[in-house]
């Protein structure tokens, strides 16, 4: 009954939660930030960057291996108060409590940081790959799927801006990080 409680809420290949345990957290994490003034919550968008080209060149094992390793990383870094979710292929969202924008940048640059040393295949060492994310507070009795579409949007900015950065969103104007 354990693992099959585990199987509902986990991605299987990464160990991170899935979009079905996100989504109650985030349920949870409005409810507490809507009651209370004070708490706020920060949601970072995270994809891999050209993730197709490692599955390309490597094969699919390798895909996979990066996919395992970055959820390892974000575990590594995230407190158990956070919680990291794949949502698709080689997207996540990490979803940080009690964490303003600021701080959810350090976050951010700390997993960036610990990606960089990742080698993704022996047959070439040096191939390194990398992420680009948005990050977005919760604003206080807004929907959630506001406060997701703010990130997604961030998340793309970082993207179309040359990949590999971490774009924090700010009301209609998000600034590069």
């Amino acid at each position: 009954l354990s693992r099959i409680s585990e199987l509902a809420v986990k991605d299987e290949l990464t160990g991170a939660y899935n979009r079905r345990h996100l989504n109650d957290v985030l349920a949870q994490q409005k409810a507490m930030a809507d009651r209370r003034g004070d708490y706020h919550f920060t949601l970072c968008f995270v994809d891999l960057d050209f993730f197709k080209r490692v599955n390309d060149k490597f094969g699919h094992s390798t895909g996979d291996h990066v996919l395992v390793s970055f959820s390892r990383i974000a575990e590594s870094i995230l407190r158990e108060v956070d919680c990291s979710s794949r949502i698709g292929g080689e997207e996540f969202v990490l979803l940080l409590g009690g964490t303003s924008q600021r701080d959810a940048l350090v976050v951010a640059e700390r997993i960036a940081e610990k990606l960089k040393d990742l080698q993704v295949s022996s047959i070439e060492p040096h191939y390194r790959i990398t992420a680009s994310m948005g990050i977005t507070e919760y604003r206080s009795d807004e929907e959630i799927d506001q406060t997701m579409d703010r990130a997604d949007k961030a998340l793309y900015d970082a993207k179309r801006t040359g990949r590999n950065r971490v774009i924090i969103a700010k009301s209609s104007t998000d600034l590069s990080v």
